[in-house]
């Protein structure tokens, strides 16, 4: 009976511990025992360290704050790395097999290591105590740090690593390797090198002369050189010299990063796709690190929230009766004055992105968080028992969908280069074409009325331009091309124009666009209406039509309008509209009949962003009006004919444009996490249907 339980004991303890391991995704900053046998890195704000062949990883600090950038000393006794447990980045070292951690930085700076001495009594590290950034030392007594090249020229360096012959220190010194490490493709006047200073001898050395990026180096015992280059394909890459030359040792088609070489200079490990890869040197292969854990997250409670201020996302059904929001990464849905809320039924350790109702009123189109990328699902509201169907499965972030005008086909960004169009009615996704979108601020591609084009913006030069696709033969246009950005663009609904942001006086690169008006380019030569020709139809009689019907309903069958483009010269034909003072963004537009309504963000009044909307009429003064309780930071839009909606600021509000006000929906926060009983589960299918 007693060896009964105790089997029963043990089976548990397997089961528990093997339901309980968990992937090693998003780890950051390797380094290599001198032998190159272990690996130590950073994984969910502490240190972890296993063997490099992979397997079970396991948790060495438990610091409150950040623990990341740890460093083994060359004769494998010590590990240096940075905390941030007193807000700012101090140096810590610990033992490598185990013992007391020791704090040896004091200053209010943020101090982040960087490499070792090779005789183990000094770390480099890259502080911003006496500037932005500059290379410090600090002996491991904890004495005070020494500031590396305090009589030379060079400024902002960081990266130090000290070559075990020569004393030479190579180190970075550009914006793009440290603030813009992530930031792949950069050829400019700011591209880092390969570089070095002799201390002793005041000798400069300068290795490399490519017009990308070639940055983060890592020396082994030999003197032996390994770094990361853009050169080959435009994605970082692990490199080396034989001699003078550089020679690539690696052909990825995704990036690596934070290379590091062990003392021994037999491995290098780096991150790539958020987990660890290890380069052999000898084999010249390289194979992923395969780490598994127990983590120390606690089991989650489930508890009531307010939704108040906390809406990222949402959209209205097309019927006008529903509202689809995203609140703290959960997917809810209310009808539009947000008394009945359910919550459903996604995947509850992922975080759901962004929002969009089908034509059905039913099926909601999601993106959620997949192995750390935003994948495309759907869900079908009104089952209470259905559960999420996954629509594409890839290692980049799908995002910013947008309908044609009978939502039978959406046009949406995948990655830092993929324009596709997702049919809705299978949920097959194709590519559409490749492009500079990049990955940050990138603007919602969108239909023309007519459905014929698909609009986006993409980067030349550092700056936006507005491309446009002919669907009918794929055929792409620039039709700005100007050495400025123009952003965020969208069609205006009778297709005669296209409306942006843009700030025509000074480039966006690198601090963004600083003071941007509204400006509308017309598609074609459009003359205005003449008052003459007004007056004289006055006295135009009609003539009685028996065709009249036919042709009424032919044109209710054929509602869409033609989008016309003259491609020549499309720049002459730009206007500013809206306020010539302040910032302005968000731009939409809406037509009634001959009254367009062009709404926008802006701070001309009094410095704090607004809702305002510009009312343009033929043979009327335009009005610039700003909508009264729709103040703050506009997030996105839901617009349609007669329900218009926008996020400003984590909360849904409703536009009421004719009365030039606003209105908050208030969430009913007490139906938040399910519906409690048979009576409120009726009155949820009844506004549903």
């Amino acid at each position: 009976m007693k060896l009964k339980y105790v089997f029963s004991f043990f089976a548990a303890f397997i089961y528990f511990a093997a339901h309980t391991q968990k992937s090693f995704y998003f780890v950051s900053s390797p380094t290599l025992t001198p032998k190159g046998n272990e690996v130590i890195f950073s994984y969910n704000n502490n240190l972890w360290r296993a063997a490099t062949d992979g397997g079970f990883a396991s948790q060495i600090t438990a610091l409150q704050g950040i623990s990341d950038r740890p460093k083994v000393s060359p004769d494998g006794n010590w590990i240096a790395f940075s905390n941030t447990q007193f807000g700012n980045a101090d140096i810590y070292i610990m033992p490598t097999n185990g013992g007391e951690i020791k704090r040896l930085t004091f200053h209010s700076a943020n101090d982040m290591v960087e490499s070792w001495s090779w005789d183990s009594k000094w770390i480099y590290f890259t502080s911003n105590r006496y500037d932005r950034m500059s290379t410090y030392k600090i002996n491991i007594d904890g004495s005070t740090p020494l500031r590396v090249f305090s009589k030379n020229y060079f400024d902002y360096t960081h990266n130090a690593f000290e070559h075990p012959q020569t004393g030479e220190i190579f180190f970075d010194d550009s914006w793009e390797s440290i603030n813009f490490y992530n930031r792949i493709g950069y050829k400019g006047a700011f591209n880092p090198e390969i570089q070095s200073y002799n201390l002793k001898t005041g000798s400069y050395k300068k290795y490399t002369d490519w017009q990308g990026k070639d940055m983060s180096v890592s020396i082994d015992k030999n003197g032996k050189i390994y770094f990361i280059s853009d050169e080959a394909n435009g994605q970082y890459n692990l490199y080396t010299f034989n001699g003078d030359k550089k020679v690539a040792l690696t052909n990825f088609k995704t990036s690596i990063m934070r290379p590091y070489v062990n003392a021994d200079g037999t491995d290098v490990v780096f991150e790539k796709d958020f987990q660890l890869y290890i380069y052999n040197i000898a084999s010249k292969q390289s194979k992923l690190i395969p780490l598994k854990g127990y983590t120390s997250n606690t089991i989650s409670a489930e508890k009531p929230y307010s939704t108040n201020k906390n809406i990222s996302n949402f959209e209205v059904s097309p019927d006008g009766k529903k509202l689809a929001f995203v609140s703290r990464g959960r997917l809810l849905v209310s009808d539009n004055k947000g008394k009945f809320v359910r919550e459903l039924a996604t995947q509850s350790n992922e975080r759901v992105v962004e929002v969009y109702w089908l034509k059905d009123n039913e099926t909601v189109l999601f993106t959620q968080t997949n192995k750390g990328f935003k994948n495309t699902y759907t869900i079908n509201a009104s089952d209470i028992a259905a559960q999420q169907k996954q629509i594409t499965n890839v290692s980049k972030n799908d995002r910013s969908f947008s309908f044609n005008s009978d939502k039978s086909k959406a046009v949406y960004l995948s990655g830092n280069n993929e324009i596709r169009i997702l049919d809705c009615n299978t949920l097959k996704t194709n590519l559409l074409t490749t492009d500079e979108i990049w990955g940050l601020n990138s603007a919602t591609p969108s239909f023309s009325p007519d459905d014929k084009y698909v609009m986006y913006n993409a980067i030349r030069n550092f700056e936006s331009d507005i491309f446009l696709i002919r669907l009918s033969d794929n055929k792409i246009f620039n039709i700005t091309n100007t050495g400025v950005s123009e952003q965020d663009p969208v069609w205006s609904p009778d297709g005669k124009y296209i409306y942006f942001v843009s700030d025509r006086k000074n480039p966006t690169y690198p601090y963004g666009m600083q003071d941007a008006k509204v400006y509308r380019m017309a598609l074609e030569k459009i003359e205005k209406p003449f008052a003459s020709d007004m007056y004289d139809s006055l006295f135009v009689q009609k003539k009685k039509d028996t065709t009249q019907k036919n042709i009424t309903a032919s044109i209710a069958q054929t509602d869409k309008q033609v989008v016309k483009i003259n491609f020549n010269n499309m720049m002459d034909r730009l206007e500013q509209v809206g306020p010539a003072f302040g910032s302005q963004e968000n731009v939409q537009v809406l037509k009634e009949g001959e009254k367009t309504r062009i709404l926008f963000s802006s701070n001309h009044e009094n410095g704090k962003m607004a809702l305002w909307q510009l009312i343009e009429e033929p043979f009327e003064e335009s009005k610039t009006e700003k909508i009264k309780g729709a103040e703050g930071f506009v997030s996105s839009f839901s617009l349609q004919k007669n329900n218009q909606y926008a996020l400003i600021q984590g909360d849904i509000i409703k536009l009421n444009l004719s009365s030039n006000s606003a209105e908050k929906i208030s969430i009913d926060n007490s139906f938040a996490k399910n519906l409690k009983n048979e009576f409120e589960q009726m009155f949820y299918e009844a506004w549903l249907c």
